[in-house]
């Protein structure tokens, strides 16, 4: 919802900022090039047999903290080049390493397998964002699932908020921390109010956005995966307050020999921005959100970590709609608590090969009161149990394979104001075996064969979902990738409060690629194509007899994808463009039409500039959808109109300053800056009036512009190795 329009900008901006300053007992940096000079933008750099490290900015440099002490390995590693190892001492005095790599001709150019995949990491060499690029994108307001929706494939549905992927509905894209599911990745939300992310970008070393064709080792999600890695140890101990329009916060993290621990308190009230700030929307209860999160990282070897995050929030809100046929308004009221706890651990066996363990339970609460009218509850608990071996078999061979439990309650209550009521639940749980296997052919030449096998427990049922890609290097710069598979989907745990005998929904992916990367310049350009099938069908939502899995729909397109570093001092920019042709009939659907989410085209220009004079970084967002389409009520054809196609241009400040020694930044954003108008589509009345007119209603932005002003503070433990 818009209640939390703000909620995650805390850790968001605030550890943007302050992982690049960050300090430790002692500091190691250095650069890494080639034997021509050239910078190697990506390279890894690590004490050998701890998780201490770094990765190579632009210009090849790398700093990197540790507690650790004596004499050590440090492993220099980059794709296409020999690795290189250097023994140093380490006591408290800086050391400064400067690393020349000599190239390998076994894996120079090596091919990457990328069809359907794009990545934010600190390490990856087939990046084409990091993570930086994300939390400071102009529009997305600091919301990770905001920035995103730049990247190609995704369709901008900013009245919902939530990822929509090559013509999917958003409960098709899944999200997963370090591996494991996230059941609500999103704020709870009423009609026609946007969703944020409930994570901050900034808790995260990797961001790979999979838009099809994902890997074996993820299911339950017909159109994409968000997979999200977390960082490892905190570097030091340091502890952050927030001074924002729509709240505070504070932050500690305390960085032990073998262990660390960080703990986070928000508070979000958005009633004093929107009583500044004119809004669209008439609230009954301004949004409120408060969140608090505790994370516990410890080494429990010197090749095992075990991770732990555990998060709570709670929120309510309250909006006003106008009731189209009685030309009266009603309340609708929500409340929702959350609650999410991700423990993971990995550790090596020998040399070649690793394992994983990891368990998740999440509980998700929400209260609804429509206002005289309808009051629901719902409640859904999530629960998996993963384990998974990974390694090498041979040279250029490699593989995944594992197991999987899911189990997912739900339970939905209902009451009426004539007094009627309902209570039902519904229950799934499954189980999974995965294998991936990679193979090398050569350096131009690339394989991946997965197959995931689902036993579902209520009819014991297997269900396979074969997935297969490859990659050929054309040369040096461009390489060419195809990818194909099948994938399936548990129903929506709604609908099987209708109709527990519903089976999974099922997908088939066809994606053709090419990517070309060269002096800070990449170009993707990807073909797809996506059949649907068994898709829920009802005819009137709340009759179970009419549920049914005879739905079935297509999506075809193409994205264009340009990210340029280099051309111009200080800027960085990138070009983003969609096309989607797509017809499904699911759900309440009388026949096969365009979905409401959908539209053909959508466009993202998105810009940043450094100002090294005064320390500040500026950018600008530039995006554009065509009109998606909306159902009028006296027409035969169903979605037959269009609404209007939709620009916006954001702009936000990013300035780096000090407050008494202490690091500290100060952010401003604007949000559709110019205030154009936005039309996504159109509210209608039950029933005509009496000049046989339906009534309707615009459904628009809270607000024509969004304004955001926020001081983050970063208080040092050690100023001395702050200075």
């Amino acid at each position: 919802m818009p209640n939390i329009m703000i909620k995650h900008i805390t850790l968001t901006l605030f550890f943007c900022f302050t992982f690049l300053y960050s300090f430790s007992q002692t500091t190691i940096s250095g650069t890494v090039k080639d034997k021509a000079g050239e910078p190697l933008f990506g390279a890894n750099i690590f004490l050998e047999g701890t998780y201490d490290g770094a990765g190579t900015d632009n210009e090849g440099r790398f700093e990197f903290s540790t507690g650790e002490k004596g004499k050590h390995i440090l492993v220099i590693r980059f794709v296409g080049f020999k690795e290189k190892k250097v023994q140093i001492s380490i006591d408290e005095k800086p050391i400064t390493k400067d690393v020349i790599l000599k190239p390998d001709a076994s894996s120079l150019d090596a091919v990457v397998i990328s069809a359907g995949s794009m990545s934010a990491d600190d390490s990856k060499r087939n990046t084409i964002l990091k993570p930086l690029d994300i939390v400071t994108t102009a529009g997305a307001t600091g919301d990770l699932y905001g920035a995103i929706q730049t990247l190609p494939g995704t369709q901008k549905v900013e009245e919902d908020g939530r990822l929509f992927v090559r013509g999917g509905d958003a409960y098709e894209t899944k999200t997963f921390v370090d591996g494991l599911w996230v059941p609500k990745p999103y704020n709870s939300r009423t009609p026609d109010m946007p969703s944020r992310g409930r994570f901050s970008a900034m808790m995260f070393r990797g961001t790979h956005f999979n838009s099809g064709g994902y890997s074996a080792e993820y299911g339950e999600a017909l159109s994409s995966t968000l997979l999200l890695e977390t960082y490892d140890l905190p570097e030091r101990s340091e502890t952050g307050l927030s001074f924002m329009t729509h709240g505070i916060g504070a932050s500690h993290k305390h960085s032990g020999d073998n262990y660390g621990i960080i703990g986070e308190l928000n508070y979000f009230n958005l009633a004093p921005y929107m009583n500044v700030i004119p809004q669209d929307v008439e609230f009954d209860k301004m949004p409120e959100n408060f969140q608090g999160q505790l994370i516990y990282r410890a080494k429990t070897s010197k090749t095992g970590i075990l991770k732990t995050y555990f998060s709570y929030q709670t929120s309510k809100a309250g909006v006003y709609y106008n009731d189209l046929d009685r030309s009266e308004k009603y309340k609708v009221g929500l409340r929702n608590n959350n609650l999410y706890l991700n423990a993971n651990w990995k550790e090596a066996i020998g040399k070649k090969w690793m394992v994983y363990a990891g368990l998740v339970s999440a509980w998700n609460t929400d209260l609804l009161d429509v206002e005289n009218r309808l009051e629901e509850e719902k409640k859904e608990f999530a629960f998996q149990a993963k384990l998974k071996f990974e390694g090498d078999l041979a040279e250029g061979l490699t593989l995944k394979t594992g197991l999987e439990h899911f189990r997912n309650p739900y339970r939905y209550k209902y009451g009426l104001p004539s007094g009627y009521s309902g209570d039902f639940e519904s229950k799934r749980s499954f189980s999974v075996l995965f294998s991936e296997t990679e193979w090398w052919v050569d350096n131009r030449l690339a394989f991946r064969a997965g197959l995931r096998s689902t036993l579902t427990h209520s009819d014991n049922k297997a269900q396979f979902s074969p997935r297969f890609s490859a990659a050929y290097k054309l040369n040096a710069e461009g390489q060419l990738s195809l990818a194909w598979g099948k994938f399936r989907q548990s129903p929506r745990p709604i609908d099987r409060i209708y109709n527990s005998e519903l089976k999974t929904e099922y997908a088939e992916h066809y994606i053709l690629s090419y990517l070309y990367s060269r002096n800070k310049r990449n170009l993707k350009i990807e073909a797809y194509a996506k059949r649907y099938d068994g898709l829920v069908t009802f005819e009137n939502e709340k009759q179970p007899d009419t549920y049914s899995n005879g739905g079935d729909g297509y999506a075809a397109g193409l994205d264009v994808f340009w990210h340029d570093r280099q051309s111009i001092k200080n800027l960085e920019y990138w070009i983003s463009y969609g096309y989607v042709d797509t017809e499904r009939f699911y759900r309440g659907f009388p026949k096969k039409a365009k979905p409401k989410f959908a539209s053909d085209h959508n466009l993202s220009v998105v810009t940043k500039y450094f100002v090294r004079s005064i320390d500040t970084q500026f950018g600008l967002t530039y995006s554009f959808s065509s009109g998606r389409p909306y159902n009028h009520p006296a027409d035969d054809t169903f979605n037959g109109r269009e609404a209007q196609a939709n620009h916006d241009i954001s702009l936000s400040a990013s300035y780096l300053t000090e407050i008494k020694g202490n690091f500290t930044i100060l952010f401003v954003s604007l949000r559709n800056a110019l205030a154009l108008d936005k039309v996504y589509g159109y509210r209608f009345s039950q029933v005509p009036n009496i000049h046989n007119e339906y009534s309707k209603e615009a459904i628009v932005p809270p607000a024509r512009i969004g304004v955001f002003v926020g001081l983050f503070v970063n208080i040092a433990h050690n100023k001395k190795e702050a200075e």
